[in-house]
């Protein structure tokens, strides 16, 4: 009876460990698409009303780009730049994070807060490619928050 009931304990943990591991009809996921960079030229620009703290971030941004143009103060995003806008969206209630968004002809660093922003700067400074003096971003989405990944 003892054996019986082992067979049976055997049996069923069998059939667990295949359950669990089998794919049960679930689709291939799709490749991911290769990530475009592109030579990083602009300069860093922020609005004129900009803290101290968020110009020193700026700067700090500038230099991780080899960038040798000072950091532009301007009342509006000049297009192509980095523009860095800081605490102009702060839903409530939320999480404090960031969105960067590259593409070749500009992009933008939204940051609920100056810790964000500097959040932001490291995770831009951790994917830029160097070579020779030229700064490469790659083209697309850079964020602390949960991406939703929508099929096309």
């Amino acid at each position: 009876m003892r054996i019986a009931k082992w067979g049976v304990s055997a049996l069923c943990l069998c059939v667990l460990t295949f359950v669990g591991n089998a794919d049960l009809g679930a689709e291939e996921p799709s490749p991911k698409k290769p990530v475009q960079f592109t030579q990083w030229p602009w300069g860093v620009a922020i609005p004129k009303s900009s803290s101290p703290d968020v110009e020193a971030a700026a700067s700090r941004l500038a230099k991780t780009l080899k960038n040798r143009i000072n950091v532009l103060k301007t009342e509006t995003n000049p297009g192509c730049c980095i523009w860095l806008d800081v605490g102009s969206w702060r839903p409530n209630p939320s999480e404090p994070g960031y969105l960067v968004i590259v593409q070749v002809g500009g992009a933008i660093v939204l940051a609920s807060d100056v810790k964000q922003l500097d959040a932001a700067i490291r995770a831009i400074e951790k994917v830029r490619r160097v070579e020779k003096d030229k700064v490469f971003l790659p083209v697309g989405v850079l964020t602390n928050y949960t991406v939703v990944d929508v099929d096309e």
